[in-house]
């Protein structure tokens, strides 16, 4: 198998905060100032994403299909991170991949992670068609256990 293994470094901003989030007043106003969780689960996908890149045409596209994330200390704003991805899993179409985050001064956080190669055409005319309101589904009658 073919060594895929990246460094990649990064200065953690404000749009990274968990204050930056959008969905309620307990995100911004009640929480420090240190990086959003999710904000790390995409820094962790950025270089396995980027890898992926060069061995798939320029018509597909990586998707993630699953996450094992570690957010083991906050991580303030202005931080700089060092992210080191190393693909663990390659076949054919999907790949998997362990990633560890650094600040200046620790282990900040970890994450393994799954993805699939789609042609990224045929993936958005065929699953990302609306899907039908729960009002419209005809749920079937609850199955009866007779003795």
């Amino acid at each position: 198998m073919v060594t895929m293994r990246t460094r990649i470094g990064y200065r953690v901003t404000a749009d990274d905060s968990v204050r930056a989030l959008p969905f309620s007043e307990e995100f911004y106003s009640r929480k420090p100032d240190v990086m959003a969780s999710g904000r790390l689960v995409a820094m962790c996908e950025w270089p396995c994403m980027d890898l992926l890149r060069t061995r798939i045409t320029p018509l597909e596209c990586s998707l993630g299909v699953w996450q094992r994330m570690e957010h083991l200390a906050p991580i303030v704003i202005g931080a700089e991170l060092v992210i080191e991805a190393t693909c663990t899993l390659l076949r054919r179409r999907y790949s998997e991949w362990d990633v560890t985050v650094h600040d200046e001064a620790e282990r900040v956080g970890a994450a393994q992670l799954g993805f699939v190669t789609v042609d990224q055409g045929e993936f958005e005319s065929t699953r990302l068609r609306r899907k039908p309101s729960p009002a419209a589904v005809v749920l079937a009658e609850p199955a009866t256990i007779t003795r």
